[in-house]
């Protein structure tokens, strides 16, 4: 019985992801035609919540400092973000010391957990963002945690 109720527990426990992916076209300021796919435990993948604010921060870093980005996602109304689509929002994406904030970005919050110090415990989302109107402009990630 001890080993029916201990692999039940084993087949229930999650498994700690930290995946971010990232596609910018030829024009997407700051990241400019850039595509990679990090994952932990090789990179370092954060997620919190400014409670300021209620903006996410996606911090996602390869190789140390050498090479990250940045990704803020917020509610123009200042609230909370949940699972669910968003249309028109604020996004700010920046590499390499520079930034882009597009308020009319586009991101799909599948899941998302909150705990008690602010941080996400799951987060789950695609982003769309865009800098200015130029033609081939478009930055796109995905964002896969949970510790």
């Amino acid at each position: 019985m001890k080993i029916l109720a201990l692999a039940a527990l084993v087949s229930t426990a999650v498994t700690p992801v930290q995946e971010f992916s990232f596609e910018a076209e030829a024009n997407a300021w700051p990241v400019h035609g850039r595509s990679a796919h990090w994952s932990a435990p090789t990179d370092e993948i954060r997620v919190g919540l400014r409670r300021s604010d209620n903006t996410i921060r996606i911090h996602a870093e390869h190789g140390g400092l050498r090479d990250y980005l940045l990704v803020e996602l917020s509610r123009h109304d200042g609230q909370p973000i949940t699972a669910g689509t968003y249309h028109d929002e604020k996004v700010l994406v920046v590499s390499d010391g520079y930034g882009c904030v597009d308020d009319t970005a586009d991101f799909t919050v599948d899941r998302v957990e909150y705990n008690a110090d602010g941080w996400t415990d799951v987060f789950q989302a695609s982003i769309t963002h865009t800098c200015g109107d130029q033609p081939f402009n478009a930055f796109r990630a995905r964002v896969d945690f949970n510790r």
